[in-house]
């Protein structure tokens, strides 16, 4: 985010540490258009009094990561503030998103991480490790430039997370079906 930001000439704004008051501060004070948050500041946004003190009216879409978001959070946020909130998905090992959803289908793929960015393949795997059929459920493994080299001074965990012809197998406590970056 940061080297986008300057690459773009845009501002940026880092909180060292989020506290909600700052963060709606920093938001009327710089009349931020846009912000990446996560789930439990979603839920402060639909929910905490200190909200209404501050002047949010500049925030044009909100991206949360890190969790999904239930349709009624979603919902709650924008009868709220009118702040559409869209959602993607990463991890550390995928530098970091992988899927996001575009603006103009924030609210009707609600639930939907998005789909897959640019310069990026996924397939979902069995537990065999075959491909498995659109509509089915399997693991999903991404290939792309921005998949991490290893994991550090950990050969083993390397070759468990990382294929051959380079896709990293995204390990889920469950895995993902298909749906998981259709719009």
């Amino acid at each position: 985010m940061i080297h986008q930001a300057m690459y773009s000439g845009l501002e940026l704004i880092v909180m060292a540490k989020f506290d909600l008051a700052k963060f709606c501060a920093h938001v009327q004070k710089y009349k931020c258009t846009f912000s990446y948050i996560v789930p439990p500041v979603v839920l402060l946004l639909g929910k905490s009094d200190i909200v209404e003190k501050y002047d949010l009216s500049s925030m044009r879409m909100v991206n949360s990561g890190a969790a999904p978001l239930t349709k009624e959070l979603v919902d709650a946020v924008y009868s709220r503030l009118k702040i559409p909130i869209k959602q993607g998905y990463g991890l550390s090992e995928t530098s970091p998103t992988t899927h996001v959803q575009p603006w103009d289908r924030w609210l009707t793929t609600c639930g939907s991480v998005g789909t897959l960015l640019p310069n990026q393949t996924a397939k979902y795997m069995s537990p065999e490790e075959k491909e498995v059929p659109v509509g089915e459920t399997g693991e999903l493994w991404i290939k792309g430039p921005n998949i991490f080299m290893g994991y550090l001074n950990n050969p083993e965990g390397t070759r468990n997370a990382l294929t051959d012809d380079g896709y990293f197998k995204v390990s889920l406590n469950q895995p993902l079906s298909h749906h998981f970056g259709k719009d």
